[in-house]
């Protein structure tokens, strides 16, 4: 028997292996029908006799205008404008695949080449782009996005490039990670020694031995995508209406709750987005398992650079310190530039439509836009140095005052939700990893899927309609609808109307952060001292919470240093559901005002926050890791 398995080829081992897993095959199943379903949605259209922007007034709505519930003309019902929602399903379908295949494929290629060449080469060009990638990394998505939306409008085209230029480094670090591991292997030793090419060593020996991570990430990159599109969506800044998308369907289900008397408005885009990202999801943890690739990437050079001791914890502060200076110009050059070749004149815009000539050259002049660009440009920083971001093109009121008024909703969320997401997340992962294999380590794992599957609007408005409008209409109130209250009138009403904000917010973390700590306790479970510890006589719960525990602290932390960005994008989708005046929701007014230096302000003021929270997050990770003190 061990001779025929030798046999075959990996290949077909790998095959057995993938179709051996259940769940796999029932993911892989959905993608494939729903494949089908986007391909065949013009024929679903035609064969409903329903377009998807075809609005049936006469028969699509009830007498007082609402929605008409599923029925034998309408399947999945329709929306509040008459349309068929099935049909519009089945066309958002195919804008959802083709947007997370696409921006997955063409963030897979940038990431492999930036990786590979970083991998190989090592050295300065190493260095220059694992920062480019950190940079990228340190960038609040959402809020870019905003500032992008506000001078070119909301586009296909936009969205796809955003999603693209934001996933690309994920993909870029774990091919570094592989590359480092077989550049001084013996066939490219040997590959070198012949005369080979720099171009022929990477892309003939070394690219084909990293099939197996590209196929496994570029397939979780793909529901990433659909999340991320359909986010944009939903807050208006992606597909453009009328076109289907199932973000912007959940989007209109919000407009005035309608929901909350359509249930099929949210239950089937949303439904949609949960199993197609959930399938992807599932599918890439069954290539990962047929396919066996290396779990973990070697340390690279700057890491063991770091773990040498004496002057190094100076340098690696300077150098953390001198990338968030970097971070901070690269920001300001940003949002300046777009601010400089937006189209549309700002001085006419704060002077107004009715103004004439004279009083726009006025207001230029008043605003220092006359002046040489780089003039404008240092004029821009100094101010912002000093705290002054300009005045509200709407209601000339300081840009600084609108941020710090909206200030409390936005911090209270997020603090919230990061303390959450820790007390659910750690213990679920621990749980799971002193289990393995058992039933707790199975929730545990159902969890994580979930958890990251889930997308953040879609899980805050079915808990609006479970935990709010359903006790409702029993006659009881168990969560506040949303709003916000401070903290020093009523401590009590403050945590209510947060408690579905946070958990909102928290979940998606929460399950990232079961599945680290579980990966990495598993491992560390493993090592020699832990064996010793047990051989001791010490109780299994002394050996993981006294012993284990202390070891996963650094990535955790490390972990959290990278969230924090995400953290400010998340708050302000979770703001716009539950209604909070926070500053994200201040941002997406300011987009549909065009009021472009407060859209300027939430960039910067957010840009230093992430900054300086990354720097915090660094020196922690100091005093965690002796290694850096030593």
């Amino acid at each position: 028997m061990s001779a025929e398995i030798k046999q075959r080829g990996s290949l077909e081992l790998t095959l057995r292996r993938l179709l051996s897993d259940r769940a796999g095959m029932v993911s892989m199943t959905f993608i494939i029908a729903l494949v089908v379903v986007a391909i065949g949605a013009d024929g679903i259209a035609a064969l409903t006799g329903h377009s998807a922007v075809a609005q049936f007034l006469d028969v699509g709505l009830t007498p007082t205008g609402l929605p008409v519930p599923p029925s034998g003309e309408f399947l999945f019902g329709t929306d509040q404008l008459g349309r068929d929602v099935l049909v519009r399903l089945a066309h958002g379908a195919r804008i959802s695949l083709a947007i997370g295949v696409v921006a997955s494929l063409l963030a897979a290629i940038i990431g492999v080449t930036v990786g590979l060449v970083a991998g190989y080469f090592g050295g300065w060009i190493d260095v220059v782009l694992g920062r480019l990638m950190d940079l990228v990394m340190s960038i609040p998505v959402l809020l870019c996005m905003l500032s992008l939306v506000s001078v070119f409008g909301p586009s296909l085209a936009l969205s796809l490039a955003v999603i693209v230029f934001f996933s690309w480094t994920t993909m870029g670090r774990v091919v570094r990670g592989q590359v480092l591991s077989l550049r001084e292997r013996e066939f490219v030793l040997a590959s070198r020694s012949m005369g080979a090419g720099h171009l022929s060593i990477m892309f003939t020996d070394i690219l084909p031995n990293l099939g197996a991570p590209i196929i496994i990430y570029t397939t979780m990159m793909v529901p990433t995508s659909i999340i991320f599109e359909s986010t944009l969506s939903f807050l208006g800044l992606g597909i453009v209406p009328p076109a289907p998308s199932w973000g912007g369907m959940l989007a209109e289900a919000a407009n005035n709750s309608i929901y909350m008397f359509a249930w099929w408005l949210v239950l089937f885009p949303g439904l949609a987005l949960l199993l197609t990202t959930l399938s992807f999801n599932i599918l890439g943890d069954a290539l990962r398992d047929a396919l066996r690739p290396c779990q973990h990437a070697p340390q690279g050079p700057e890491e063991e650079k770091e773990c040498r001791g004496g002057g190094v914890m100076i340098s690696f502060i300077a150098s953390r310190i001198g990338f968030a200076a970097l971070v901070l110009i690269m920001l300001s050059g940003f949002v300046f530039t777009l601010f400089f070749v937006a189209p549309g004149d700002p001085a006419r815009i704060v002077a107004g439509e009715r103004a004439t000539e004279a009083q726009v050259a006025m207001v230029r002049e008043n605003l220092g836009l006359d002046r040489p660009i780089i003039e404008q440009y240092a004029s821009f920083v100094g101010r912002s140095i000093r705290g002054d971001l300009g005045y509200s093109y709407r209601n000339q009121q300081p840009v600084l005052e609108l941020i710090k008024n909206r200030m409390p909703a936005t911090v209270s969320l997020c603090i919230g939700a990061v303390v959450l997401w820790l007390c659910m997340g750690i213990p679920i992962g621990i749980m799971s990893a002193r289990r393995p294999g058992s039933l707790v380590d199975r929730l545990g794992q159902g969890f994580v899927l979930i958890g990251v599957s889930f997308p953040s609007f879609v899980l805050g408005m079915a808990a609006l309609y479970f935990l709010y409008f359903v006790p409702r209409q029993a006659g009881f109130t168990l969560f506040p609808p949303g709003g916000y209250r401070p903290l020093l009138d009523n401590p009590g009403l403050w945590a209510w109307h947060l408690m579905l904000p946070w958990f909102t917010l928290a979940l998606t973390s929460a399950a990232i952060y079961a599945r680290l700590t579980r990966a990495q306790l598993l491992e560390v479970l493993g090592e020699d001292y832990i064996r010793t510890a047990r051989a001791k006589g010490l109780s299994e719960r002394k050996v993981v919470y006294k012993h284990g525990i202390r070891s996963i602290f650094s990535p955790l932390t490390t972990q959290l240093g990278a969230d924090i960005a995400a953290l400010l994008g998340g708050a302000l989708v979770t703001e716009q559901v539950f209604g909070l005046q926070g500053i994200g929701s201040l941002a997406v007014q300011s987009v549909q005002t065009q009021d472009r230096p407060v859209i300027i302000g939430v960039v910067m003021l957010a840009g230093f926050f992430i900054v300086v929270a990354n720097l915090i997050v660094d020196f922690l990770y100091i005093l965690l890791d002796p290694r850096i003190r030593t």
